[in-house]
């Protein structure tokens, strides 16, 4: 037999091709719509439903400028400065650490009751609700709740309720205490104030532990500053009651700023303190020298001074100025050493406004005060043990260490010049004992009164100004923007949520369908049939409704009618010597539909004019005589074996008067060894002569050699396989069926192509050809049927 050239010749894509195919892509999404439609209306309607009954989360919004030493602030430091206050600047990473502390919060929580829950059952889930929504507030006498509780609460009437404790029910009136186990609370009516929309009786009041409610609270703030140049921080907090959040904000922010000033009291009121102790001290004893001096003028009966007295107090007045002078410096400093050596005042301000001319002294008990504020603005945050403090501890002995140092020789100083300076008066004195004695003792009198009272006046100078200083202090910070709630709720957002339902909706069916054509091992487009195998089609096969087994007959206008006689056509080219007739059909598998199309292809043959006969040589499952309801008996068993001849095993097919069948006889235990005998070519040669063409349905080759046996007696043969049924695996054993020569001439006949997915599934197809054949005008539900 001659070669044969196949009719078409397929551009084949290889396994190495990556590329990808948009059109296949956009076709199989529009194949499975139904299936991204459903997922997305499910999608959506669930993140409706999530939306409807989701509890929403409101954000509330607070600005506050920080005085920051560093970044600049209000400007009013160099106002107090001038009235002998010391700034307070503050820097803004520690305030902000300040701000998110546990210890604030809970102060917080205290003022405003947020450790007191009120819920309320709905028409499907419980809420929660503010207490200033609601007819009544639940307020408890004990600020330091350690325990929680929850407690069933009935609204009976304008003057009683009932709350449940322990299983049983209590009967109060609004306004009066009760004792619960966590301690004596009081339930006040204030339905007057509560929203007149809210008519529910039955509530849930949930009390939950100071502490733990702080650390709730301050998970949901965020602290943070606007821009690195500015000092100006942002306070937010997010809330399921936003009026809740708002007052939350507010009273935080009230609660830093009363810190704040408490801290910065702290060291006025040390050397308030200090100074008041100092003045009781040295009034008492101005006192007691006034009452010395009193007595002895009194005893003595002075009521002038000689000549010569004045005369030697002018000469001494200079060395008493300086001697006084020297001598409050003096006290002043063994004051502060003693203050400074008094354990008790470890912790505590120096009274940095005390020393005299002493810029140095002044300036390191300034630096030790600064360390002193820091370290308890710290202690709000940290502990005693932590790194920060040791630190700073280990400063500030060092500072008191060179405090204490430089005093001593401040002090052994100013004794030497005091030593120098009654050195030089004692010059006077000697004179001074020439006058009579009365004068000479009250000149004594006369100067341990003026340092006295010279220490006294300095005293009393500075307690004013440290009263003046603590008066003027403000906080560290102003309230820019008071707390505001956003109008829409922070989340859920309905536009993110929809648009990921949308998305999910997308992605879930897409994957799925990933998936399936990944773990799909059968065929299902033409570019499976292109990687697996080198073979042409011939013919291609839509997929019929209904269970008919002849679908090509003369009076058929059907699309697979259609493709039968297309098949027809593609054949007579291929076989355009009258010598070449026979034609073989087999396939990889049974139910590939390889009867099917050998009864139809050689009805449409048939129905051309041509005289055919079609032999039934699936000798194991034969089916196109139980189609037909031939009998098969005589057969092509009984021709081989010598039973009958020849014109006892033709038949005429009953349905197209140039068709003839040869049925398969009785089915015999050696089908493979009867395909061997010399029989099979002598009927071969003799069915050539006498027919147009002859049709051979054999069984498969991917099950038996029953095909290949028959292959040398045919002129082309036709390889069926269908559309997500053959395995892909299959066409790669065709492929080394041709290499090797088993199977030579061999075309494709691709069987149950789905029309409405294009070609095989995708880009092109059989769309176009709707309203053309008769089929597709039968009503709309045949558009959508997909089974035979």
């Amino acid at each position: 037999m001659r070669d044969m050239e196949p009719i078409f010749k397929e551009e084949h894509h290889t396994d190495g091709d990556n590329s990808i195919n948009v059109e296949k892509v956009l076709s199989k999404i529009v194949a499975y719509w139904p299936l991204f439609l459903f997922c997305v209306a499910l999608t959506c309607v669930t993140a409706y439903i999530y939306l409807r009954y989701t509890t929403p989360v409101y954000e509330a919004h607070a600005k506050m400028l920080i005085k920051d030493d560093k970044q600049g602030g209000m400007g009013d430091g160099q106002i107090l400065q001038d009235l002998g206050v010391q700034s307070g600047a503050a820097n803004v990473d520690n305030e902000t650490e300040i701000i998110k502390s546990r210890t604030l919060m809970e102060q917080v929580v205290r003022n405003l009751d947020l450790n007191i829950h009120y819920y309320a059952p709905g028409r499907i889930k419980t809420s929660e609700y503010y207490y200033k929504d609601l007819p009544f507030r639940f307020t408890t006498y004990n600020k330091n709740i350690t325990v929680g509780a929850s407690y069933p609460l009935r609204i009976v009437d304008d003057n009683s309720y009932t709350i449940t404790v322990k299983g049983k029910e209590v009967k109060g009136i609004w306004g009066k205490p009760i004792e619960l186990p966590i301690g004596k609370v009081v339930l006040t009516d204030q339905s007057h104030t509560a929203n007149p929309a809210y008519d529910y009786k039955d509530f849930t009041i949930s009390v939950k532990p100071v502490e733990t409610q702080a650390i709730r609270t301050l998970k949901a703030l965020e602290v943070e500053s606007v821009s690195k140049k500015s000092s100006v921080i942002e306070l937010t907090i997010s809330d399921i009651l936003p009026q809740r959040g708002e007052d939350i904000l507010n009273e935080l922010v009230k609660v830093y700023k009363k810190a704040s000033v408490d801290d910065r009291n702290t060291t006025m009121e040390a050397t308030v303190d200090f100074i008041d102790k100092r003045l009781i001290l040295v009034s008492d004893n101005l006192n007691d020298i006034e009452k010395q001096i009193e007595e002895f003028k009194s005893k003595r009966k002075i009521t002038n001074l000689t000549e010569q007295s004045k005369l030697l107090l002018d000469y001494s007045t200079d060395y008493l100025k300086q001697i006084t002078q020297k001598e409050v410096e003096l006290r002043v400093i063994e004051s502060l050493k003693d203050y400074m050596n008094d354990e008790e005042n470890k912790g505590k301000m120096l009274p940095s406004s005390l020393l005299i001319r002493d810029d140095g002294s002044m300036a390191a008990i300034e630096a030790y005060n600064n360390l002193q504020i820091e370290r308890s603005a710290m202690l709000m945050t940290r502990t005693e043990d932590n790194p920060e403090i040791k630190s700073i501890d280990f400063q500030l002995a060092n500072i008191r260490k060179d405090l204490v140092g430089t005093l001593s020789s401040m002090e052994s100083s100013i004794k030497v010049s005091i030593d120098e300076l009654k050195k030089k008066s004692g010059i006077l004195d000697s004179e001074i004992r020439k006058v009579p004695e009365q004068e000479r003792i009250y000149l004594e009198y006369a100067r341990q009164q003026h340092i006295k009272q010279e220490l006294y006046l300095f005293l009393l100078k500075k307690r004013e100004e440290t009263a003046i200083s603590k008066s003027s202090t403000v906080a560290n910070a102003r309230i820019i923007d008071p707390a505001k709630s956003d109008a829409g709720p922070y989340k859920p957002r309905k536009k993110r949520v929809y648009l990921a339902a949308f998305a999910l909706g997308l992605i879930i069916p897409g994957i799925g369908v990933f998936l399936k054509e990944l773990l799909n091992v059968r065929i299902n487009n033409k570019d499976d049939i292109k990687k697996h195998t080198k073979l042409s089609i011939i013919g291609e096969i839509a997929h019929a409704d209904g269970n008919e087994e002849i679908v090509a007959d003369e009076k058929s206008k059907t699309i697979v009618a259609e493709q039968f006689r297309s098949l027809r056509t593609n054949l007579q080219f291929s076989l355009t010597d009258d010598n070449r007739k026979t034609v073989l059909l087999t396939s990889g598998m049974s139910g590939e539909g390889k009867s099917f199309i050998a009864l139809n292809l050689s009805l449409t043959l048939a129905i051309s004019g041509a005289r055919v006969v079609l032999l039934e040589l699936d000798l194991r499952k034969p089916k196109i005589s139980a189609n037909l309801n031939i009998d098969n008996k005589p057969g092509f068993t009984e021709y081989v074996i010598g039973k009958a001849e020849l014109q006892q095993i033709i038949r005429s097919s009953q349905v197209s008067d140039t068709l003839y069948i040869i049925p398969s006889g009785a089915i015999p235990p050696n089908p493979s060894e009867l395909m061997m005998s010399k029989k099979v070519p002598e009927l071969l040669n003799m069915l050539n002569e006498q027919f147009d063409y002859v049709i051979i349905d054999s069984a498969p080759v991917g099950l038996v050699t029953d095909a290949q046996l028959l292959s040398k007696y045919s002129d082309t043969v036709l390889y069926v396989c269908r559309m997500n049924y053959t395995y892909k695996e299959q066409l790669k054993n065709v492929d080394e069926l041709v290499r090797t020569g088993k199977l030579p001439e061999m075309n494709l006949v691709v069987n149950d192509v789905k029309t409405k997915m294009g070609a095989y599934g995708y880009g092109y197809g059989y769309g176009s050809y709707e309203g053309y054949f008769e089929e597709n005008n039968k009503g709309f539900l045949n558009k959508f049927r997909n089974k035979r």
